[in-house]
């Protein structure tokens, strides 16, 4: 292999290790989300118990005490499906790994496109190392099980980070999600 075909294999990686930045950078997000909507209800039960015991000391408080005590008893039961669904789920362990995922994916990414751009002494071994060190992302990446819609989001995101067409389209992609008409296509997922 001459060094003309390891720097149009290097943007090839740098576009895949965009993708997958990509997806796991949307998993994280999506993550971030949930485990705020988690926390933040954490609080619901001691504020809810607060205006109970202030409702006693507190005259104008009162009226309003039945309707606590049921708002208490739905965010109580709402607090613990959540902590059990993240805690099966194991949120909290997903969202670290997918922090490192896009952090490993997003380095990957920056030094493919370095050695895309010739930007290297020894093209030939820094190749090789670059590779070795993909293979270790990726079998990391691959335990997340990423599914099709996934690869089709992040194949989008490599080829508008890179500018570049769909290999079956021959269009270039403008948007992470597909507008309609869509068309059937299995590698960017859209028109």
């Amino acid at each position: 292999m001459d060094d003309t075909e390891r720097r149009r294999l290097a943007w090839d990686k740098a576009l895949h290790a965009e993708g997958t930045r990509a997806v796991f950078e949307r998993r994280a997000a999506a993550l971030r989300w949930k485990t705020r909507i988690r926390d933040f209800w954490g609080f619901a039960v001691p504020v809810l118990l607060a205006y109970l015991l202030g409702s006693e000391v507190f005259e104008p408080l009162k009226p309003f005490r039945p309707y606590a005590i049921g708002l208490l008893g739905v965010a109580a039961a709402l607090q613990t499906l959540l902590v059990l669904w993240s805690l099966l789920a194991r949120w909290d362990e997903e969202l670290a790994d997918d922090v490192t995922a896009t952090r490993d994916n997003h380095q990957l990414k920056v030094a493919w496109t370095k050695l895309g751009q010739n930007d290297a002494q020894d093209l030939t071994l820094e190749y090789a190392l670059l590779s070795q060190r993909e293979e270790v992302v990726a079998v990391r990446d691959a335990a997340a099980g990423i599914t099709s819609r996934e690869k089709q989001f992040g194949m989008r995101a490599g080829l508008i980070e890179f500018q570049r067409a769909c290999v079956c389209t021959h269009r270039p992609q403008t948007t992470t999600t597909p507008w309609f008409p869509k068309s059937k296509c299995g590698v960017c997922g859209g028109n």
